[in-house]
């Protein structure tokens, strides 16, 4: 076939593609996310817990997308953490949850998160609301 290379089967190979932190405690819906991202040809790297800031340092990746039910000893603070840490202040961050009442999504957003999206979610949803804050973000980065 020529255009096999739009098989939905087939992921897209994007040259040095940016990197993308899955933060999911449920390894199905972080397979999920992570499936459909590797699929857009973002290179991705998961983690099931949020262990500590300091784990953040070593990180070299664009964006961030993580769930805020992961923990509840830090769910009220960690994206506001994550946008006081060095490594992650600039970073664009994505909370996908299945936390979906108005004052959590207020809350999460005034925090500083970019955006938010509830769980059960659409994978064409998710990969239209990476590649529209991706664009943005390193656009705005680039002339700024």
């Amino acid at each position: 076939m020529i255009y096999d290379f739009l098989s939905p089967r087939q992921p897209y190979i994007m040259p040095n593609a940016p990197t993308i932190l899955v933060i999911d405690a449920d390894p199905i819906a972080r397979q999920i996310i992570s499936d459909t991202i590797r699929h857009e040809g973002y290179n991705v790297e998961e983690w099931d817990s949020m262990l500590s800031y300091e784990d953040l340092d070593e990180l070299e990746c664009s964006m961030v997308i993580v769930d805020i039910e992961l923990e509840k000893s830090i769910r009220s603070t960690l994206v506001s953490d994550m946008r006081h840490h060095s490594v992650t202040m600039y970073m664009p961050i994505i909370v996908c949850t299945g936390l979906s009442s108005d004052s959590d999504v207020i809350t999460v957003l005034n925090e500083g998160a970019d955006d938010y999206i509830t769980k059960p979610f659409s994978p064409a949803t998710l990969t239209a609301r990476v590649k529209s804050i991706m664009r943005r973000h390193y656009k705005y980065h680039a002339i700024g």
